[in-house]
């Protein structure tokens, strides 16, 4: 309930520089909302998982499998102090937070665009403090490798592009977003140890063919790695994926090429 007793002080923080607007404030109103149901939501997830302890435990227990007790005593603690989610936890739980966890930080991006708009820079920058601290209790996985304050993790099942991006927004994260070579070359390395070719990473051009926009929002501007004659937009491609290699065709190692339909591997991320 800590999340919810943070929402009481953001709204009371909020409520004391609004007094001369409506009382029915649209954007508060929605962003209160998106954290009351994700409060809910949060409950439901930790007696879940508690449950799945419980019940794995007691498992154990009636075998005599002391091993498995001490490992599931650590996974608990590992949960309860940083969560981090056990790699065995099943997936529907998992993904459970995933959803509404994402509608309540665009309502909070919302909330935060429209006090800009109307000069309530108070209002604004007390959401925008919220916001990084509930970010802060985002879960990654305990797989997931860091880089330069970023997590990345591959995941090694092929689909499209569209269904990619919907996967990773389910784990609470977003296609990686590649900023520099640093972050290039990093899973470009990463890509070759796990012996996959290409994957999916999180730009399109869908909406304005030759305007490429990152996940986020933001354009493809500042660093790009195009292999030669790319984008080409060869039979309608409209997203992005990084290569690692090209049997017969080392130049184009670390090299983007813009795709279609295909089914790749693709990297997710968390900030």
């Amino acid at each position: 309930m800590a999340l919810f007793c943070r929402m009481l002080i953001l709204i009371a923080t909020l409520a004391s520089s609004v007094v001369l607007y409506a009382d029915d404030d649209i954007v508060t109103m929605q962003l209160e909302k998106a954290l009351v149901s994700y409060d809910e939501a949060y409950d439901i997830y930790i007696k879940s998982v508690t449950t799945w302890f419980d019940r794995r435990e007691s498992e154990a227990r009636s075998r005599g499998d002391k091993t498995l007790v001490d490992q599931i005593s650590e996974e608990r603690q590992e949960f309860t102090a940083k969560n981090i989610q056990p790699k065995t936890l099943p997936r529907t739980i998992k993904n459970r937070l995933a959803t509404v966890k994402r509608n309540t930080e665009l309502a909070y991006k919302a909330a935060i665009k429209e006090y800009t708009k109307a000069g309530r820079d108070e209002e604004a920058s007390a959401t925008e403090k919220e916001l990084i601290e509930f970010e802060k209790g985002r879960t990654i996985p305990e797989d997931a490798i860091q880089f330069q304050g970023k997590f990345y993790k591959i995941i090694d099942s092929p689909t499209g592009w569209q269904n990619a991006k919907t996967i990773c927004q389910e784990k609470g994260g977003h296609l990686a977003i590649i900023r520099n070579s640093d972050e290039n070359e990093f899973l470009v390395q990463q890509l070759e140890k796990a012996n996959i070719d290409s994957a999916w990473v999180g730009a399109s051009d869908e909406k304005t063919e030759g305007e490429w926009v990152w996940i986020d929002g933001s354009k493809v501007v500042d660093f790009s790695n195009w292999g030669g004659k790319e984008p080409n937009d060869f039979g309608g491609e409209d997203y992005l994926c990084i290569v690692s290699y090209i049997k017969g065709q080392s130049g184009w190692r670390a090299k983007w090429s813009d795709q279609g339909s295909q089914s790749k591997c693709f990297v997710c991320q968390w900030d």
